[in-house]
């Protein structure tokens, strides 16, 4: 199982939640590994290449397809080149920012950020984190700096070390930084408040546009091709263990809303977020090189 992140995220935690109920069911061994770099490209492309037999799975978040498409460079075919095993759940993000800069809302902190240099992290060039927080930027004319990072683990560091003020990122990874003062979080890219976080408003009623109400998939994914037979095992081994109660549970104590579906109903919703995401960068006409 692939994760194409560095381990220490969010993404890396919710797959070795995952994996051990996946392996019982399954009656095999599964290992888990993370193969980081190029907004999740790496190890997308290193799994929609393996032997399509079953034993080479990718966990992971939109930006495998995201990046792509702001990149405008296709390794692989996001759709076309993976089968769906399944879908985990769904995952918000949070806006959050250094606490020493002393914003307590949304206003606070935009009106801080035009007298000061700001600059702002993502787990990925290409990715919702970046994409999202640029459009926060131009927005409000803040002409804040994009610094990528190979993952959430390091964005998270160097937030707390004040190399970068703010970013968009899971809840938790930043739970024990808000818990402990050093982080604020401010809004949730989503359509419906954490609850989580009961209190912290949602972009859309802080008056952003519908895109806002983003909220990623997160599919474990087999390449292309692969016997129908093998994924029917690997549907069936997902679908019991995303049916254990401490599975969910514990998913969601990690900030994933669990939300498990099967391979057809997974990738329509792979297919729609291509759609919607394909609008958003139409919209802001936000591309990398």
């Amino acid at each position: 199982m692939v994760l194409p992140f560095q381990p220490g995220g969010a993404t890396d935690a919710w797959m070795r939640t995952v994996a051990p109920a996946f392996s019982e069911a399954l009656g095999r061994s599964v290992v888990t590994e993370n193969r980081s770099g190029a907004s999740a490209m790496i190890g997308a492309d290193y799994v929609a290449k393996s032997s399509p037999d079953g034993t080479t799975l990718l966990f992971t978040i939109l930006t495998y397809m995201q990046g792509p498409m702001v990149f405008r460079r296709f390794p692989y075919d996001p759709l076309g080149d993976f089968t769906p095993v399944g879908q985990v759940g769904r995952a918000a993000a949070i806006f959050a920012v250094q606490a020493s800069i002393g914003a307590r809302s949304l206003a606070e902190f935009i009106e801080a950020a035009r007298s000061r240099s700001f600059s702002y992290g993502s787990y990925g060039t290409g990715s919702g984190s970046h994409v999202f927080s640029q459009i926060i930027s131009d927005a409000a004319g803040l002409g804040m700096t994009h610094v990528a990072y190979r993952g959430e683990n390091p964005l998270i560091l160097d937030m707390l070390a004040g190399r970068v003020q703010c970013g968009l990122v899971s809840h938790n990874s930043t739970r024990e930084h808000v818990q402990a003062g050093k982080l604020r979080v401010l809004a949730v890219l989503g359509p419906k408040r954490l609850p989580q976080l009961p209190e912290t408003p949602t972009f859309l009623e802080l008056g952003y546009p519908a895109t806002f109400a983003w909220d990623g998939v997160v599919p474990l994914l087999a390449p292309a091709r692969t016997p129908v037979p093998v994924m029917a095992t690997l549907a069936d081994g997902l679908r019991r263990a995303m049916g254990r109660p401490e599975v969910a549970n514990r998913l969601g104590d990690l900030g994933l809303e669990p939300a498990w579906a099967p391979p057809a109903a997974t990738q329509a919703n792979l297919e729609a977020a291509h759609a919607r995401w394909a609008e958003v960068l139409q919209v802001t006409g936000i591309t990398a090189e």
